[in-house]
């Protein structure tokens, strides 16, 4: 299988997504062209190659789940319902890492989680407190924003629409 892979970054200490076959054989490495890859070659692979970075590798995951009642209208460049102002029950989900836990033995405090996002939004109507559009992608990232350890976010507005934001950025500090 011939496989034309893009640069492979570490992000902070998160790696990003590179085809499953080939993510371990690839770890310190930088392919720069199209690459034969079979369990026969994979080992070859450095010829192709060019040293990356220092990894670090995050060992501690938490996710807090919200559920958050409020309204927005969106401003749009087309005619739509949502131009009018409507409600939702909102499922905001927040994915955070670290490479080590903090004093406490955590990666951060859910308390604190849910303190900066539902204490935020909660009942409330998100135009007049978000600076935004409230889109669902803009609530995401924006959440990602208020959580030093949030590298992801998804942002549920109704069973079927759900858009997520990850910070290709993340730079945790415990890293």
């Amino acid at each position: 299988m011939t496989v034309r892979m893009q640069r492979l970054e570490l992000v902070g200490a998160i790696l990003k997504p590179v085809p499953h076959c080939i993510a371990t054989a690839l770890v310190t490495a930088l392919v720069t062209e199209d690459v034969e890859v079979s369990a026969e070659n994979v080992c070859t692979l450095g010829r192709f190659c060019r040293p990356l970075f220092k990894i670090c590798i995050i060992m501690y995951y938490v996710v807090k789940r919200l559920e958050i009642s409020a309204s927005h209208r969106l401003e749009l460049s087309y005619k739509s319902d949502c131009s009018h102002i409507h409600g939702h029950n909102w499922i905001i989900t927040v994915y955070c890492a670290a490479a080590k836990l903090n004093a406490d033995g955590m990666v951060c405090d859910f308390k604190e989680i849910k303190n900066r996002i539902h204490g935020a939004l909660d009942h409330r109507h998100l135009n007049d407190v978000l600076p935004f559009n409230p889109t669902a992608e803009n609530i995401a990232r924006w959440v990602v924003g208020q959580i030093p350890e949030c590298y992801k976010a998804s942002v549920q507005e109704s069973e079927g629409n759900m858009a997520v934001y990850v910070d290709d950025s993340f730079d945790n500090p415990a890293l």
